[in-house]
């Protein structure tokens, strides 16, 4: 939130080099779009803390200090650490929150485009994408780090079917 901001009551949600507005009073967004996974977390939050949100709005209206809200923790899967165990077709995954993951593309291997895993000297060759936000191989193979986060956490993942509105984005 900003002081002194335009109506109507509202607040920014950043993340990476996206921002959507959402207003306070029905959470429908404003303004900007996130990934439809991020905005649901963001929107699910909100209603959460809907009331605190209001009276932020009025204490920044007035000139007065917000009080502090604990935000929430929005799906930033970020891959820190990846080791491969070659032999298994496994990667073994250290993410940014310190948790330990394994993933076991096995299903994967000699399949289309990911043929190659079956060599294991290609398969060692994983390696963290820019920010953390994949793995890769040689040759343009890339697996998202949401898709191997809500692996092995399914209550994190979205749930389908929900959107927003296009007329809101």
């Amino acid at each position: 939130m900003f002081y002194n901001d335009h109506n109507p009551p509202h607040y920014h949600a950043r993340l990476g080099g996206d921002e959507v507005l959402v207003a306070i009073g029905n959470l429908s967004v404003v303004r900007g779009s996130l990934p439809q996974a991020k905005l649901n977390h963001i929107l699910a939050w909100a209603r959460d803390h809907q009331d605190e949100l209001a009276l932020n709005w009025i204490r920044c209206q007035n000139s007065e200090e917000p009080q502090g809200i604990e935000m929430p923790q929005v799906l930033e899967n970020v891959i820190v650490a990846a080791v491969a165990d070659p032999p298994a077709c496994r990667v073994i995954l250290t993410w940014a929150n310190g948790e330990t993951t394994t993933h076991d593309l096995q299903h994967l291997s000699g399949r289309g485009v990911f043929r190659a895993f079956c060599d294991p000297a290609f398969f060692a060759q994983v390696r963290v994408g820019d920010y953390g936000r994949s793995l890769e191989w040689p040759g343009e193979l890339d697996l998202c780090a949401d898709a191997l986060w809500f692996e092995v956490h399914p209550s994190d993942a979205p749930r389908t079917g929900q959107t927003v509105p296009s007329a809101v984005l």
